[in-house]
């Protein structure tokens, strides 16, 4: 498959970059098992690794860190409150 044209897409797809329906031409390329797509994100998974991996991790602030607690503990309270299934 003729598929230069995807490879500016491989990071942007893993990191959800791609606006909606921006991808399809690379998600067909890669559930037809295209192995020149398939390295490219391979290649693309670990570039993206490597640069994480190189960045300091960042503190929240205490008012972001609360907010982020408070809406996690929200889907358990929620569940507490009706007794009954929780949504997915």
């Amino acid at each position: 498959m003729g598929c230069q044209h995807l490879e500016d897409e491989y990071e942007l797809y893993l990191l959800g970059a791609i606006p909606p329906g921006g991808g399809d031409d690379l998600e067909l390329h890669l559930s037809a098992q295209c192995p020149n797509c398939l390295e490219g994100l391979r290649e693309a998974a670990e570039s993206i690794y490597w640069l994480l991996q190189s960045a300091d991790p960042l503190k929240p602030r205490p008012a972001v860190k609360s907010r982020l607690a408070s809406r996690l503990a929200e889907p358990a309270r929620s569940g507490e409150r009706g007794g009954g299934a929780r949504k997915r």
